[in-house]
Order: structure tokens, then C-alpha cells, then sequence
């Protein structure tokens, strides 16, 4: 089994000009889409069971929580009114045969704050559209 820390993730988002940028540095967690499978009932008369189809399915949404910095603030402010952007989640790191998440998204919530005894922190929230790629490094 191939277990590995949650350290080692690596979270990568573009930014406003269209680069992919790794912001790990500046994340304490990052929870990938909780993806929700649409099904639609097709059952008929004198079915003695109910019989499903798949329909469409949502991607979900995609959580990073982190640290605040003027530059994770000006990123994700700025990606607030952009369009979808390219993300890529790689939970163990981008070694060579590691598992990668990657798709498209749009910043729907940014929330930074942080109490009078605390660190600044931030949380954002983004919208998957279409499908999720799984690859290898």
C-alpha cells in the first residue's frame, strides 16, 4: 500500500494572468469535491423492484484552508469575478507515479479573518464544472 502524510499534498491553482501556481505553502488543508452521482428512477408497472439510470453528475466542490498572505489575498480576490480556472490536487505530492485530481473550477467564496489572539487565516471555496481528470504524475 502506498500510504503517505497529508504534508506532502500539493494544491495548484491558476492565477489571474493563466499560470498554474502551487500555493501548498500558504494551505493548512485542501478537501477535494464530494462528487454526487444524479440517478433517476425507471421503474414500470408490475416491477417488483425499482430500477435506476444514471444521469448527470455533480463535481462538487473543492475546499482550501490556509494562511493569510497579500499574496494568496490578491489571487483569490482577483479569481472572484475570473472565469472557471484549471486546478490540480495531487494528495501525496508530485513525485513521479503519484495520483493527481485536476479539472476546471470558479471561486464561489473567499473568507479571510482571524481573532485578536490569532493568525490571520483564510478559506476558500470553489465550484467544479465538468468532469474531474485522475492521472499519475
Amino acid at each position: 500500500m502506498a500510504f503517505g502524510p497529508g504534508k506532502d499534498s500539493v494544491f495548484k491553482i491558476t492565477n489571474a494572468t493563466g499560470a498554474l501556481t502551487d500555493v501548498s505553502a500558504y494551505l493548512t488543508s485542501c478537501t477535494m469535491p464530494s462528487i454526487d452521482a444524479q440517478t433517476a428512477e425507471v421503474s414500470t408497472l408490475g416491477d417488483a423492484y425499482k430500477e435506476f439510470i444514471r444521469t448527470q453528475v455533480d463535481p462538487g466542490k473543492l475546499s482550501i484552508e490556509g494562511i493569510f498572505d497579500p499574496f494568496m489575498g490578491t489571487l483569490l480576490f482577483n479569481l472572484g469575478t475570473a472565469t472557471e480556472k484549471a486546478w490540480e490536487y495531487h494528495p501525496q505530492g508530485t513525485a513521479s507515479g503519484k495520483q493527481k485530481f485536476s479539472g476546471s473550477a470558479f471561486l464561489t467564496s473567499f473568507e479571510p479573518g482571524g481573532g485578536i489572539d490569532d493568525a490571520i487565516t483564510f478559506s476558500a471555496e470553489f465550484q467544479v464544472t465538468g468532469a474531474i481528470t485522475v492521472a499519475t504524475n
